[in-house]
């Protein structure tokens, strides 16, 4: 390995030096940390300022993340608030928790260095599920059983581990979380392995109210739809049934049944409120092929829910289709030849909600 001061970049288990300008300071502070994000381009520059010389220094990009070694310096708790700093008996380690990322360029002006880092793309994506209290996580250290198990999302957002104690964990992501506790147990383990997955998912949820025997509140899981959501609250929609999607900023979004099944349907967020509209609906029963309950639109006629029903069957009377009407106390029923409709001589009965319609049986 070729010697001197400079930056060393380990990728996967090798090693190999970049040499910097032969500077030394043998005792060095750090001032500040800065991370800028360009988000466009997926670069991420860790920028460090020293009080006069730039100490020898070395990063290591693992799966886990990213170590930044800096042998004979000092340095404040309160500057490196956006990295995990450990002490060590030559001077300090910064731990940044960044899956997978590579090293792009480096540089140096007088007592700064900048380390530009290359972001790797995550599953997770923008919607990716972000954990909360009451979650459970299951955490696994390659070939550890003892730093291996399950452990829920405190009040506090952290989880508590063996060995390295808490660890943040709300408004994380699975691959953020494991990159941290292997950040983390780097200072005892050399190049530790970490998965971490949700077990129980507690801490989102969305509200379903409405036209429903009961309020129920589901738990929101990576990848559930509004269709999901409503299948898990035990709702069968009818076709054409209206649902209004109420966000925690008290917008509201008007849906019907069918959008829900739509490429750009809007996915359910932590704390929405899913309101079920109590439906208009006319019944069919009898000699039809699909009996049952069908959202009524206005103008709705006979002839048109009929063949919602699936039409009749070879055994149904058209000669006397009863249709039942609840009017206040009383229930009202009117015959209609439904030959006579077909043969327009009588108009196409319009129905009114709540209306049940009995195709009778044909006596032979």
């Amino acid at each position: 390995m070729m010697q001197g001061r400079g930056i060393a970049l380990s990728l996967a288990f090798a090693w190999m030096a970049v040499p910097l300008p032969a500077t030394h300071a043998a005792d060095a502070a750090l001032v500040s940390l800065d991370v800028q994000e360009d988000d466009a381009q997926g670069w991420e520059d860790i920028v460090l300022t020293f009080e006069s010389d730039v100490p020898d220094l070395q990063v290591e990009t693992r799966d886990a993340g990213v170590k930044v070694s800096l042998p004979g310096t000092t340095v404040e708790d309160a500057v490196v608030r956006q990295a995990h700093l450990e002490r060590t008996s030559t001077g300090v380690e910064l731990l940044f928790a960044r899956p997978s990322a590579s090293l792009g360029a480096f540089r140096i002006s007088g007592s700064r260095v900048t380390i530009r880092l290359k972001r790797a793309p995550t599953d997770d994506g923008e919607g990716g599920y972000r954990m909360g209290p009451g979650d459970v996580v299951t955490v696994s250290v390659y070939r550890d059983a003892d730093l291996s198990g399950d452990f829920p999302v405190l009040q506090d957002g952290s989880i508590l581990m063996p060995l390295i104690g808490a660890v943040p964990a709300a408004g994380t992501t699975e691959s953020d979380l494991a990159a941290r506790i292997a950040a983390k147990l780097s200072a005892y383990l050399v190049d530790p392995q970490v998965r971490a997955g949700v077990k129980e998912y507690q801490s989102q949820y969305v509200l379903v109210t409405g036209a429903i025997p009961t309020a129920r509140r589901i738990s929101l899981q990576p990848g559930m739809s509004l269709k999901a959501v409503l299948s898990e609250a035990g709702v069968a929609l009818l076709a054409g049934q209206e649902i209004v999607l109420t966000g925690v900023d008290g917008k509201t979004v008007a849906l019907e049944s069918a959008d829900l099944d739509k490429a750009d349907a809007p996915l359910p967020r932590d704390k929405d409120v899913l309101t079920v509209q109590d439906p208009d609906s006319v019944f069919v029963s009898g000699e039809v092929q699909e009996p049952g309950e069908f959202l009524y639109k206005p103008g709705m006629t006979l002839q048109q829910v009929l063949v919602l029903a699936g039409g009749l069957t070879e055994w149904a009377s058209k000669k006397e289709i009863r249709i039942q009407r609840q009017t206040g106390p009383n229930s009202v029923h009117e015959v209609v030849n439904l030959k006579q409709v077909e043969g327009r001589r009588i108009p196409d009965p319009v129905l009114e909600p709540g209306d049940l319609i009995l195709v009778r049986r044909r006596v032979l």
